[in-house]
């Protein structure tokens, strides 16, 4: 057998000692493609104790000092990369011996900031953010006549398919897809993280440009390996989910939404060459991703990095048929795996027998959970049981590549761009921003086509009537309570008298219908010439027979998850309240509409996306033992002791700002309600004696730390200031009935009764306390 040579003519050595080395020195020219030239004379190598002989064996080879710093960069075993000063005087040091000591204020601050958000970091999961937000494309408009706060008015677009046409920063289809996708990874993870009770950091979409390239943090970060110190190809890219183990290292997971809309009539064989063409794409990226990966790492010694492709549409056995007809595309993906071409690179990757078919935890069947266990050991069979990281490393890791010197991706597009900002963290956070996204005014295109065409122009002087039926809005309302059949008469000739019995407008808020809403209508239409009347919440059931019935179909302000929730109640269930379909995920709801025109929504899909699934429904389970009552919830102050840490964690930083620059929760932003019980406060007698406790629930909050304002019925003023967001930053508790209507980022509904009345307090409570929420929902039960 012929000798192989170094690039200098001398033999390549084969003693076995040297062989690693010598395949890191020989292979130059891939460490041109990581490292920018100007660069290569900064780097030496730092060798091991027990390797000088073996690098003395290769001197012969004449290798230059240049050629001898470049290959240093290959080295990831033993070896390791090392920078020198430029400083004359410390030129001979390496880095891990001058760059400790300048970095120790930064690893403490990047790392108290984690501990600060994540006091658990080393005890459980953390996903970063907390929770998928999709990307939507929105447009400020004005709109004539609103000002101040009224006059955040944006424009949805819808996603595009082709990329090529129009404007370069619209939402692609693919995008809408890939998040769609995203977001039941995610939730494999998060289901395979509470079965095996794993400690580790989930991150989601972190773009190699954004790492480390906060300019606030420049003079600490510019100490680090960054994507910025490589060669241009290389510095653009990012990890779809990259994971942080303290014990087998870092993971990356690159996914695919290929196969989630495969036309019926499409071939096979076209449908495997578009798999094909995915794999070939995943293994570039992945192949990219562990190089960069591993140059960011670099100053730490021997952290495993390892790859992992997912495809949730598509079959395992599809792609096992694929790579048998394409024996290069599976060479490739067993070397972007880092196992040998005899191993089953399929069996270390994520298909639809690994992933749920929806977002949310019911989705996640035994049979899938069974999957994702056996996925998760051979993926890491050959990892050490012995951690490969020590509790600070750990740590600073997470601060680095998620800490506040790193930015989030770019999911909030609105036009023009908003600057860049840090990640969300905690669950109060996350919980912020989805509420705030949720409430935002938004109109959909066809409302803006109205708009334009000038339809609205010869409504411009009329006057607008609205009724609430139960609370009463922070703008002008007509104040009547049309459940009393006193207050009907009044109401109707005050409306007539208005408009001299000419055209009129009204909108019925929380109406519901019944016999008196029948009467009001029927009143209003037999003497008015021309009304428009529009009644929200009306029960199909008790629809007036002057009205048409409309069905919504545009989504509600209450993300999909607690949307899909709200759907078990059996006032749903059982067609009391008719269903509807959000973004064609079958989810059903609480809310038809009647109109008197007649004029007709058509049920349709909307044209974007929620602004996110949602975050996971939190739930206190209220039980006779552990110091609970016997009694229901609301009067269990163990519940109310339980309940009190989890606010004031999540409304922690009350008022401050959170990385995206939105006000963090506070105690406002919290509403806690009951259905079929009054839960009452403290009332004492002019001499100070107690006349009345509090309900057990609100003495355990207060008891926590939590304040609460507990709003009962016809306190008309509290209830005035709590819809105007005035009075004290307190937590309000209330019956669902006092409050109707109402809404609030986090809202806790306590049921009444332990496995109470299933279609009217659990049926109802579902639908009129839960749908309350626009981001977090707690259940006490």
């Amino acid at each position: 057998m012929a000798t192989r040579r170094t690039p200098h003519g001398s033999p390549e050595p084969e003693d076995d000692n040297t062989a690693p080395l010598w395949r890191c020195l020989t292979d130059v020219e891939n460490f041109k493609k990581i490292a920018p030239r100007s660069r290569q004379d900064k780097f030496r190598v730092q060798v091991p104790n027990g390797c000088t002989e073996a690098c003395k064996r290769l001197a012969h080879t004449k290798i230059t000092t240049s050629y001898h710093l470049c290959c240093s960069a290959l080295i990831y075993g033993p070896w390791s990369l090392t920078r020198r000063e430029k400083h004359p005087k410390v030129g001979n040091l390496h880095r891990r011996q001058t760059t400790v000591k300048g970095t120790a204020s930064r690893n403490i601050s990047w790392k108290k900031y984690i501990t600060d958000k994540h006091a658990d970091i080393l005890e459980t999961t953390t996903f970063v953010p907390p929770v998928h937000m999709n990307k939507e494309l929105l447009t400020p408009v004005s709109i004539k006549g609103l000002k101040g706060t009224d006059a955040k008015v944006y424009k949805s677009e819808p996603p595009v398919h082709d990329q090529k046409q129009g404007d370069p920063q619209a939402l692609q289809d693919s995008t809408v897809r890939d998040d769609q996708t995203h977001n039941r990874v995610l939730c494999s993870l998060r289901a395979l993280a509470d079965k095996l009770l794993l400690v580790m950091t989930v991150i989601s979409q972190l773009k190699f440009e954004d790492y480390l390239s906060a300019p606030a943090h420049e003079t600490a970060a510019a100490k680090l390996p960054r994507p910025k110190d490589l060669i241009q190809n290389k510095r653009r890219g990012d990890f779809d989910i990259l994971v942080i183990h303290p014990q087998h290292g870092l993971l990356i997971v690159e996914i695919k939404s290929v196969g989630d809309r495969f036309a019926s009539s499409m071939s096979e064989d076209k449908k495997d060459a578009a798999v094909l063409k995915k794999i070939q794409q995943a293994i570039d990226q992945l192949s990219k991703g562990q190089e960069v990966l591993r140059y960011l790492v670099s100053d730490k010694t021997d952290i495993p990095v390892k790859a992992v492709l997912a495809m949730p549409n598509v079959k395992k056995a599809q792609v096992e048929r694929i790579l048998r007809q394409n024996p290069d595309a599976k060479k490739a993906l067993c070397q972007c795996l880092n196992i040998e071409e005899s191993q089953d690179p399929v069996s270390l990757c994520l298909f639809e027998e690994t992933t749920p078919a929806s977002a949310d935890s019911s989705g996640v069947t035994s049979a899938v959970m069974r999957e994702l266990i056996l996925w998760w050991k051979r993926a890491f069979a050959s990892c050490e049981v012995s951690r490969v990281m020590t509790d600070d490393d750990y740590v600073d890791l997470v601060a680095r590549f998620c800490g506040p010197a790193t930015y989030a991706p770019s999911f909030k597009v609105v036009k023009p761009q908003r600057h860049k900002h840090p990640y969300i963290h905690t669950t109060g956070e996350a919980a912020s921003e989805i509420g705030d996204r949720f409430s935002r005014r938004v109109l959909r295109q066809n409302q803006i086509e109205v708009l334009e065409e000038g339809k609205p122009l010869r409504h411009l002087s009329f006057s607008l009537f609205i009724l609430p039926f139960f609370s009463f809005p922070p703008f002008p309302a007509l104040e009547f309570n049309l459940k009393e059949t006193e207050e009907m008469e009044p109401a109707v000739k005050t409306l007539l008298k208005a408009v001299d019995h000419e055209e009129l407008f009204v909108i019925c808020d929380e109406a519901f219908g019944g016999s008196e809403f029948g009467d009001f209508c029927t009143q209003l239409n037999n003497n008015c010439k021309k009304l428009h009347l529009w009644a929200a919440c009306v029960y199909h059931g008790f629809r007036p027979a002057c009205l048409e019935e409309t069905k919504f179909s545009e989504p509600l302000r209450t993300p999909p998850l607690i949307t899909k929730e709200v759907s078990m109640s059996e006032v749903i269930t059982n067609e009391f309240v008719r269903e509807y379909v959000v973004e064609n995920q079958q989810h059903t709801g609480n809310l038809s509409d009647a109109t008197a025109e007649g004029e007709t929504c058509k049920e349709s899909p909307p044209e974007v996306p929620q602004p996110c699934f949602g975050q996971r429904i939190i739930k206190i389970n209220h039980s006779t033992g552990a110091g609970h009552s016997r009694r229901c919830p609301g009067e269990c102050k163990q519940c109310g002791l339980e309940l009190g840490p989890l606010l004031v964690k999540l409304c922690k930083g009350q008022g401050t700002s959170t990385p995206t620059g939105h006000t963090s929760l506070t105690f406002r932003d919290v509403l806690i309600l009951t259905t079929y019980y009054d839960i009452v406060d403290e009332e004492t007698d002019d001499d100070g004696y107690v006349e009345q406790r509090a309900s057990s629930m609100v003495e355990g909050l207060r008891e926590a730390g939590v304040r609460v304002r507990v709003v009962e019925r016809g306190d008309s003023e509290a209830l005035s200031e709590v819809v105007a967001m005035e009075g004290p930053d307190a937590v309000v508790a209330a019956d669902a009935d006092t409050i109707r209507g109402l809404e609030r980022k986090l809202v806790v509904w306590v049921q009444a009764d332990k496995g109470g009345n299933s279609s009217g307090e659990e049926g109802f409570g579902r639908l009129d306390a839960m749908s309350r929420t626009t981001a977090q929902l707690i259940l006490v039960a």
